[in-house]
């Protein structure tokens, strides 16, 4: 199974993110509601595709349900077959397609955002014993092989590390460090 990386998971996460911006404009009225929700989808798609989220395809079917909406073919739950669409009724839908996206999503990522969550712990706790043992510095940021090297020479670490490593790769374990070093340096 293929690991989704750390900014992988920002990306789409600043995507869901979007949805209250998205929902602003249903709420006062702005008639491109639908356009918006496509731009977006069509957004999360390109990137669950960048980052083989297999979501993806789950994206594009719920994409394709919203063209057909707009092209005047709805669900008979929205609008019932003998009435012409109207605006409300493709923006009924563009709601429910953007709740059902969003839930697609956080389902699909949910895995992969509680195992960066644990490695991120891992990272914090790695940070504070190797700064108590002077391992770590101003200057060691960004984290790079060397230290990753002197880290690993530590007893108290290499587990801490051998752990991180094998739960989010060894990209993504250094790039947690930065970060962790970075906030435990500046607090």
């Amino acid at each position: 199974m293929r690991r989704v990386s750390i900014l992988q998971l920002e990306e789409v996460g600043q995507l869901l993110l979007q949805i209250p911006d998205i929902l602003d404009v249903y709420e006062r009225g702005g008639g491109n509601f639908p356009a918006r929700v496509l731009a977006w989808l069509k957004a999360l798609e390109e990137s669950l595709k960048k980052g083989t989220i297999m979501a993806a395809g789950g994206i594009a079917t719920l994409r394709g349900e919203l063209l057909s909406g707009e092209s005047g073919v709805m669900p008979v739950d929205i609008c019932p077959r003998d009435t012409r669409p109207k605006r409300k009724h493709r923006n009924a839908l563009a709601v429910r397609v953007l709740k059902e996206a969003e839930l697609l999503v956080r389902e699909a990522i949910a895995d992969d955002g509680n195992r960066v969550a644990e490695s991120m712990r891992i990272a914090y706790q790695i940070v504070v014993i190797g700064m108590k043992k002077g391992l770590l510095h101003q200057s060691d940021l960004p984290v790079e092989e060397g230290t990753w090297s002197v880290l690993e020479r530590d007893e108290d670490i290499l587990s801490l590390l051998v752990h991180m490593q094998a739960t989010v790769g060894k990209r993504d374990a250094r790039l947690m460090l930065t970060r962790s070093l970075s906030v435990s340096l500046s607090e």
